[in-house]
């Protein structure tokens, strides 16, 4: 090969490129097209890359045996039609409809049997150089109209809980290049169908929208035995099963490159006739009553929830929900607050502000029978008043093996309410050792009584007014769970001067070392009643305050306080330790030097 004619065969490619992709298409479906007789069917025909005029001619021919033609219709020349279907075309049985520029449609009105065969459209040369194709064939079969639909409820009168059987039969006579569908719908009063289930055509499951979640639970189930035998059984049948049943079967074929579209060519409904349920609803009711009704802070409180009138049960179970509401005025809405649940399983379910008294064993949730229902405080307190309810929710096993809820019944309101009884504290002092010179001992006791309060613990704080009614200062307190508290005893020397202490259940004392003249004025006991809460935290529920005794006495001469002070609490044998003794004189005359 020289190289002139290498250079020259890319050009020719080119050129033969350029021809091919201008070259004429005239196209028309993918067959064979099966239709129904007596319906209309219509047949496209498009032409493109083409020459010439926008407007394309078209002509319709059947081809018969030995490729010979039997013309139809041509939408250019009235002179076209073969003498043997003239009639066919004249009445409109037969003709053609123009779609655009460059395409027609071959329509029969009524197709019949005979007109199954091979069909041709051709379209006359408008091009400069004769290339492409000029015509197209597609085959068409008529099949008659055979497609037969029987069908059969076996029991159409049911209870609630038992299956209904929905029978569809077909037959039809003609099965190649044809699929079948079959739809169960219901009709409800005078409203219009509503769509069950389709099988077919391609045997996949279509399911109407409220039906979906049945299927997937096994509530309907398909029954194919074949033989053109359709069935569908509704399983645990329900009252809005009711209604009349239609079975509808459609005839398709596959259409379009590749036959990825489907077409309907035939459809034969069937009234099945009506089915009634017989309700077997679950019946019970709720009675909810105080065993133990509390007349006081921290009694106990029983509620007893029964289930009574049970029917229909079944294989079922029952759980109960506890819940609690203030009692707020008419015109405030009240806010529930969920105590806790017994499921199906018997398992409790704690709500959130309750979790902690459950846990505790202040409150329990029992079933005391299969039908009764208990909610137990140990301890009701005032927070507690209010009402309570217990809702009781019936369960039955689904397809799955699991359950499902099916009723539930509230209950009426129980109320705990009692006459709350005001916490009284009193406090009464007593002076046990008076203080009548500077560095003697003074000592009182505080005697504490309490009324309705509910294991109550007690903080006492010791006071001290220089003045009647002045400004009083902390001198030291003993929390509710015994811890001595220095409070406002500004000297460190003297720390160990004042002693409080519980001498008995209610009573304390107090105790001043060496009393000195800075020390005169009145004192008394600050006394505070603490009860738990909820949370076993402590809370604050009455305050009193005690006569006040005086510390006063005059002075007759010197007074010599005396003490000793070691660094070290304990020492060893053979330790150096270091005390200090510290000696104070009150109410000595002035050294004049004399």
């Amino acid at each position: 090969m020289d190289k002139g004619t290498g250079l020259l065969r890319p050009v020719i490619l080119f050129i033969a490129l350029v021809v091919v992709g201008e070259s004429r298409v005239v196209k028309v479906p993918v067959g064979p097209l099966v239709r129904v007789e007596g319906q209309a069917v219509s047949i496209r025909c498009n032409v493109s890359n083409y020459e010439g005029p926008r407007d394309q001619d078209f002509e319709w021919s059947m081809v018969l045996a030995g490729d010979k033609l039997l013309q139809l219709v041509s939408t250019f020349d009235n002179t076209f039609t073969d003498p043997t279907v003239k009639d066919r075309v004249n009445s409109g049985d037969i003709g053609f409809k123009r779609l655009a520029d460059n395409s027609v449609e071959l329509i029969f009105k009524k197709v019949r049997v005979t007109d199954s065969g091979l069909y041709r459209c051709s379209t006359p040369s408008t091009d400069s150089v004769y290339s492409g194709n000029y015509d197209a064939d597609v085959e068409l079969k008529v099949i008659g109209d055979s497609l037969n639909v029987s069908s059969a409820i076996p029991k159409s009168a049911v209870s609630e809980g038992e299956s209904v059987e929905l029978q569809c039969n077909t037959t039809r006579g003609f099965t190649e290049h044809t699929f079948l569908s079959v739809t169960w719908s219901i009709r409800k009063g005078n409203v219009t169908l509503e769509e069950i289930l389709t099988f077919g055509p391609d045997d996949k499951v279509k399911l109407g929208s409220n039906y979906t979640q049945r299927y997937t639970d096994g509530g309907l189930r398909l029954d194919l035995r074949g033989g053109g035998f359709y069935g569908l059984v509704l399983k645990r049948a329900k009252p809005s099963d009711q209604g009349e049943y239609v079975c509808t079967a459609q005839e398709w074929v596959r259409q379009g490159e590749g036959g990825r579209n489907w077409r309907k060519i035939l459809e034969k409904s069937e009234d099945m006739g009506k089915v009634v349920v017989t309700p077997t609803e679950l019946m019970f009711k709720v009675n909810l009553t105080a065993s133990l009704n509390p007349q006081s802070t921290s009694e106990p409180t029983e509620l007893r929830c029964q289930v009574v009138d049970l029917l229909h049960l079944q294989d079922g179970r029952l759980g109960v929900t506890w819940t609690y509401s203030t009692n707020a005025p008419g015109d405030v809405p009240q806010k529930k607050i969920t105590i806790a649940s017994l499921n199906e399983q018997g398992a409790l379910i704690t709500g959130n502000e309750y979790q902690q008294r459950l846990d505790s064993g202040d409150i329990a949730v029992t079933r005391k029978e299969s039908n009764v229902f208990v909610l137990r405080m140990l301890q009701t307190q005032d927070a507690d008043m209010g009402s309570y309810s217990c809702m009781v929710t019936a369960w039955m096993p689904n397809q799955q093996g699991g359950w499902e809820k099916v009723k539930e019944v509230q209950s009426t309101l129980a109320t705990v309410q009692w006459t709350p009884k005001i916490p009284v504290l009193q406090v009464v002092a007593h002076r046990v050792r008076e203080a009548s010179t500077a560095g003697s001992t003074f000592e009182m006791t505080c005697q504490v009584t309490g009324q309705h309060l509910r294991n109550p613990g007690y903080t006492v704080l010791i006071r001290f007014e220089e003045t009647l009614g002045g400004k009083s200062r902390k001198v030291l307190s003993l929390s509710q769970d015994s811890v001595l508290q220095s409070e406002e005893w500004s000297e460190p020397s003297r720390i160990d001067s004042v002693v409080l202490e519980k001498t008995g259940q209610l009573e304390y004392r107090f105790r001043l070392y060496g009393a000195q003249d800075a020390d005169t004025g009145f004192y008394y006991c600050d006394v505070k009643a603490w009860t738990r809460d909820q949370k076993q935290e402590w809370i604050k529920a009455v305050s009193a305050e005690s006569n006040k005794i005086e510390i006063a006495f005059v002075h007759t001469g010197p007074v010599f306080n005396i003490s000793i002070h070691s660094e070290a609490n304990s020492v060893l044998p053979g330790d150096t330790v270091q005390m200090k003794c510290i000696i104070s004189i009150l109410n000595a005359s002035p050294n004049t030097g004399k």
